[in-house]
């Protein structure tokens, strides 16, 4: 389960990685004159606004994800809106790189993703919940050991498998005395 506090922290972190790849793209276009590092250092400097959008979008989906079933059913909603924000990012992206083929192409791709990366995000987003709270409905049916999770059970699988075909192999190299 994750915590309210590690989503913003994560999500916080992530920003920054970025504001320092930015930072450093600015003082690389300082120092090297090279018109792609310009193109692309002018975009994100004029779209970080634009960054900072989705990134709170997302964090608000994260962090409504993790309440439980009626609190949550906003959270595909902030996706949806993210995930628009991330398409308007790319597109802009790929045209600034003054590529006319590549624009063309992705042009068409962009407007066909406007229309049905939302409705996408908001069915998984609303499947996902559905499940989530099925899930959460359905009584439990095996009692698990105090202190074994899944990995632990997994863990155990593997090392009587590892014993079993160790066994196997011993029994077989055995030469046949009759």
């Amino acid at each position: 389960m994750r915590s309210a506090f590690g989503i913003i922290i994560g999500k916080t972190v992530g920003l920054m990685i970025f504001l320092i790849v930015l930072a450093g793209l600015n003082i690389a276009n300082a120092l090297v004159q090279n018109i792609f590092i310009a193109h692309i250092t002018a975009y994100l400097n004029s779209t970080l606004w634009l960054v900072v959008v989705f990134s709170i979008l997302f964090l608000l989906a994260d962090l409504f994800s993790i309440f439980s079933f009626p609190f949550n059913l906003i959270y595909p909603i902030f996706n949806a809106l993210a995930s628009l924000f991330v398409i308007l990012f790319l597109s802009g992206l790929v045209t600034n790189l003054q590529d006319e083929s590549l624009n063309a192409i992705f042009a068409r791709m962009a407007s066909l993703a406007f229309m049905f990366v939302p409705f996408i995000v908001l069915v998984v987003g609303y499947a996902s919940i559905f499940f989530k709270k099925t899930e959460i409905e359905k009584p439990i049916e095996k009692e698990k050991k105090p202190g074994k999770g899944n990995i632990g059970e997994e863990l155990e699988g593997l090392i009587l498998d590892i014993i079993r075909k160790m066994r196997k192999g011993l029994n077989e190299e055995k030469p046949s005395t009759k």
